[in-house]
């Protein structure tokens, strides 16, 4: 049996002043700074901007179609980049975002059971566990989208629901390019800008 904390905002928010924040935030301010080896091995803090974090969640909002009936299953570490178009996108979208226990990370056939009980409809994973994740997932009703990134996406199976691949560094804000996988490529893209 699986658990998991929930947050609700309206309850957060509640004690808090009802007012929209008195705060001037520009396309060119910080949004966050993460931290990346990236080929390099010796870890740099790169510092991204508000207006490429909402050119991202745009472009993921309007490609997955995100509505308050989605469902997102967050999966990557908060260190990790791909972790902010799985926050964000769903919160943006209204949408429920569930946060994968820790005690699943490691166990594809438990995360693909996680994925069908809790109805996710979209969802993003480092290649080699999604890629095993999409093998044990031949029949989730409810899921649209998986994306795989980080390695070399191999292994195409056919499925109802979308895989993507997609690639990006750090420094482009996650995701640079993506391609929609429809088949078994020798060589699967990575997509185009």
């Amino acid at each position: 049996k699986l658990s998991c904390t929930v947050l609700l905002l309206e309850e957060l928010l509640e004690n808090s002043n009802a007012g929209n924040p008195d705060t001037q935030i520009k396309e060119h301010d910080l949004c966050y700074c993460i931290y990346t080896s990236g080929s390099t091995g010796k870890p740099k803090g790169v510092m991204l901007e508000q207006r490429n974090l909402l050119n991202l969640i745009e472009y993921i909002l309007m490609t997955r179609k995100l509505t308050p009936d989605d469902i997102v299953a967050e999966f990557a570490s908060f260190c990790f980049d791909a972790s902010v178009i799985d926050l964000f996108a769903p919160l943006t979208a209204g949408a429920v975002l569930y946060i994968l226990p820790e005690s699943i990370r490691k166990d594809a056939i438990a995360i693909s059971r996680y994925i069908k009980e809790k109805e996710i409809t979209t969802a993003t994973f480092p290649t080699q566990m999604g890629e095993l994740v999409a093998e044990l997932l031949e029949d989730a009703p409810a899921l649209k989208f998986v994306t795989l990134g980080g390695e070399k996406f191999k292994h195409y199976r056919n499925r109802t629901y979308q895989m993507i691949n997609g690639y990006g560094p750090t420094e482009n804000t996650v995701s640079s390019t993506e391609f929609w996988v429809d088949k078994q490529y020798d060589n699967i893209p990575i997509g185009k800008s």
